[in-house]
């Protein structure tokens, strides 16, 4: 199982780059891959932070993510609780 970073998981979200945009959404659409959990931390930071997205966009994009990708991350079912609480 490959891991990823956050940038291919911002491309992703964001689908904001021509080139690399579309490989994010490939790497993570044709792959079983973990995304670990300071990645997890570095998007919300950048979402947060260089995008002023706020709390609760973060906490819905991430839950649709996670459970509509193959990415898996350690201890999914917390995790996807902690994304919940952080949107309120």
């Amino acid at each position: 199982m490959k891991k990823i970073d956050a940038n291919i998981v911002l491309r992703y979200l964001l689908d904001d780059h021509a080139e690399l945009s579309p490989k994010a959404k490939s790497i993570i659409d044709q792959n079983v891959v973990e995304v670990p959990i300071e990645v997890l931390c570095e998007v919300v930071f950048v979402l947060t932070g260089h995008y002023s997205a706020d709390r609760l966009s973060v906490s819905t994009e991430l839950q649709r993510f996670f459970e509509q990708t193959n990415c898996t991350i350690p201890h999914k079912e917390t995790i996807l609780r902690g994304i919940a609480c952080f949107g309120k």
